[in-house]
């Protein structure tokens, strides 16, 4: 019995294979998604991230009202960036620890080159079209916010800002904010409501160090970072407009111009191009395999 099925299976196989493989070549092939989210960052809750949110929030307002009227300290911009982004980062601590959160399930993972490239660009023009037409609109005033005195800092100081605003917190809000806070709101929303609500909450965290008429131009970035993220699977073209804006930002506030900013870009170029080249096997893929009806029922 054993052998007759056997026999009858290879038989049925070469009878089949010619007109199987007819149809698959004249079906449209379908290109699987790049990439796909992790297995862990799909199970990341949304009410952790928002609770996770709001402890932070209140633990950097708490200690900046321990340190400038419990204390009498008057904190340097870098220094307190550099606290913040060690609060903010110790939100991911309790996912470590009991699921194993890695890197890529926070979306630091490499992205397809010259789409990254163009749509950090488009991210890019976006973002400046947004701050000129509110600028032109509310004329807000202050701008500048926290970074306001650090031209007339030490050395040192200048130093500090520049490690808090321009590195640390580029890389760190955007593993939270993005890698936490909106995939996990993107697990149960939309991708407009997600990137919008995660915006939002970006946005009004920087009421400790800005006026209240930058804000929305803050949330607007945030709704740009998330859609970067979600089109292109990774943090690192988010993490690239973000330093771009916040390096050119400290350098206008430190020398009153920003031409050693304008070195980025270059950078960037060259960055993305070395990112692209390696071989991650996370690239997009063609699947020959023929479409499945449109009445098939699909797997849960």
């Amino acid at each position: 019995m054993l052998l007759a099925a056997w026999l009858g299976g290879i038989v049925t196989s070469l009878l089949i294979r010619r007109g199987y493989r007819a149809r698959a070549v004249r079906a449209p092939r379908v290109r699987a998604p790049w990439p796909m989210p992790t297995a862990r960052s799909q199970q990341l809750s949304a009410r952790y991230a928002l609770l996770a949110y709001v402890c932070t929030f209140a633990g950097v307002i708490a200690l900046a009202a321990i340190v400038d009227f419990g204390l009498g300290v008057r904190a340097p911009v870098g220094a307190g960036v550099l606290m913040v982004d060690a609060i903010l980062l110790g939100a991911l601590l309790p996912l470590r620890r009991r699921g194993g959160l890695s890197r890529e399930d926070l979306g630091l993972r490499t992205a397809p080159a010259a789409r990254s490239f163009g749509l950090v660009v488009l991210g890019f023009l976006a973002y400046m079209l947004v701050a000129a037409l509110w600028i032109a609109i509310v004329r807000p005033h202050g701008a500048a916010g926290q970074l306001a005195n650090v031209g007339h800092a030490s050395t040192f100081h200048a130093g500090l800002a520049v490690l808090g605003v321009a590195v640390s917190a580029p890389v760190v809000e955007e593993v939270f904010f993005r890698g936490l806070l909106y995939r996990s709101l993107r697990n149960r929303m939309a991708i407009l409501p997600a990137a919008l609500l995660a915006g939002a909450l970006f946005g009004l965290v920087h009421i400790t160090g800005y006026p209240l008429d930058t804000l929305p131009v803050k949330a607007a970035f945030g709704v740009i970072a998330c859609l970067l993220y979600e089109r292109t699977g990774s943090l690192l073209p988010g993490i690239a407009l973000h330093w771009f804006v916040d390096a050119s930002a400290t350098d206008v506030a430190i020398t009153g111009n920003d031409a050693i900013v304008l070195l980025v870009p270059v950078a960037l170029v060259a960055l993305m191009i070395v990112v692209g080249l390696r071989k991650s096997g996370r690239r997009e893929i063609e699947l020959d395999l023929p479409l499945r009806p449109a009445n098939a029922s699909q797997e849960l």
